[in-house]
C-alpha cells in the first residue's frame, strides 16, 4: 500500500475513483503553498450570478441514498469503512452566501439513525470552481479547523461535485485532511 498526499490535481486526473485512505497528521508548521489561505479567491460578477442561479436550483427536499466511505486507523494500518444509508435531505439557504445540507440518515443495517448537517458554498472558503454547462458544478473549499483533542490546526479541503438533472441530483463530496484523503460521500437523490 502506498502513501501519498492528494492534491486537487490528483482529483482532476482521477476524478472520484476509489483511493486508499490514510489517517492524517495535524498541520502545525508546514511550509507549503497548499496551506497558505491568505489569498482570497475572487469570483467574477458574471460567474457569481451563474453560481447563485445553480445554488438556487439545489434548494429543495430530496430523498435517496448515501454511500459513505471513511478512513479509520493510522498510516500503518488504515481501515476502509463503507456504509450506506437511506437519506431524507433538505437543502436550504443558510445565509445570503451559503447553503446548508440537513439530512436524516437511516443506517438500517446497523439499526442507527443520525442527523447530518453540513454548510457549504461559503464563498470565503471557495478556492476553485468549474461550472460545466447549466447542470454540473465542481468546487473546492479550504479552511482550517482547530483540533480540540490533539491541539493544532487541520487544513480541511472539501471537493464537491454536483450533477443536477431535472429532478435528480448526484452529489459527491471528498474530504482531504492535511493533504491526505480521508472520506467520500456519494449522494444519489430525487426530489
Amino acid at each position: 500500500m502506498y502513501s501519498y498526499p492528494v492534491t486537487v490535481l490528483h482529483f482532476i486526473v482521477l476524478t472520484f475513483v476509489p483511493f486508499h485512505f490514510f489517517a492524517q497528521p495535524n498541520c502545525t508548521s508546514q511550509i507549503n503553498d497548499d496551506y497558505d489561505l491568505n489569498e482570497q479567491f475572487i469570483i467574477s460578477k458574471q460567474d457569481k450570478g451563474a453560481l447563485t442561479e445553480f445554488s438556487h436550483r439545489l434548494i429543495d427536499d430530496w430523498r435517496g441514498e448515501l454511500v459513505l466511505i471513511e478512513c479509520k486507523g493510522n498510516i500503518k494500518a488504515p481501515q476502509k469503512i463503507i456504509d450506506s444509508s437511506y437519506a431524507d435531505v433538505d437543502i436550504r439557504q443558510h445565509t445570503s452566501e451559503r447553503l446548508k445540507i440537513k439530512a436524516e440518515l437511516d443506517f438500517r443495517n446497523q439499526n442507527k439513525k443520525m442527523l447530518y448537517v453540513r454548510p457549504f458554498f461559503e464563498q470565503r472558503y471557495i478556492q476553485s470552481y468549474t461550472l460545466n454547462g447549466p447542470d454540473i458544478l465542481i468546487f473546492t473549499e479550504k479552511n482550517y479547523q482547530h483540533s480540540h483533542q490533539y491541539g493544532g490546526n487541520t487544513l480541511i479541503e472539501t471537493i464537491y461535485k454536483f450533477i443536477l438533472d431535472n429532478d435528480t441530483l448526484q452529489l459527491d463530496i471528498i474530504t482531504i485532511s492535511n493533504g491526505y484523503f480521508s472520506s467520500e460521500e456519494r449522494w444519489s437523490l430525487t426530489r
